[in-house]
């Protein structure tokens, strides 16, 4: 009985905080049978940059004012050495000046993840020494004589 496991946390409710308004991010669980104790949700507040309470610096023209996001680094190694595995790059944002806007997407688009080395494992086993060939099923005119092998541990 009790409680079930937590969920992930979930993403936070918004890309920046204010008192009025604090951006939080949650987690739930499942009663499974008899939960007198505890609770189903968890909340926290997320730790983000201030939202801004000036007007936001419009236009081209406010673009070294605005966020914006270093060059991607090198993709990290694949997470495996043969079958299916994962990379990723990273970035950073620099945060905006006075009136800027923030980057869209700020807690998400400061990684790019992709799949990896998707050519099969090795497996060990190996191929069985060939058999001598078997008699000839005709005397003349075209028989067939066979020898076989088998695959170990494949």
């Amino acid at each position: 009985g009790g409680w079930g496991p937590w969920s992930s946390w979930s993403p936070c409710s918004g890309s920046c905080t204010d008192p009025a308004r604090p951006a939080w991010r949650s987690r739930t669980r499942l009663c499974l049978a008899n939960c007198t104790m505890g609770d189903p949700l968890q909340e926290r507040p997320c730790n983000l940059p201030s939202c801004t309470e000036l007007p936001l610096c419009p236009g081209p023209a406010c673009g070294a004012r605005n966020c914006s996001w270093t060059s991607w680094a090198p993709w990290e190694p694949c997470s495996r050495s043969c079958g299916v595995g994962q990379q990723r790059r990273l970035r950073a944002y620099r945060p905006p000046g006075p009136s800027g806007h923030w980057c869209p997407d700020i807690l998400t688009a400061y990684q790019e993840r992709r799949f990896c080395n998707l050519r099969a494992c090795p497996v060990p086993g190996g191929w069985s020494r060939w058999s001598p060939w078997s008699w000839c099923d005709r005397s003349c005119g075209g028989g067939q004589s066979l020898r076989s092998r088998s695959c170990s541990s494949p």
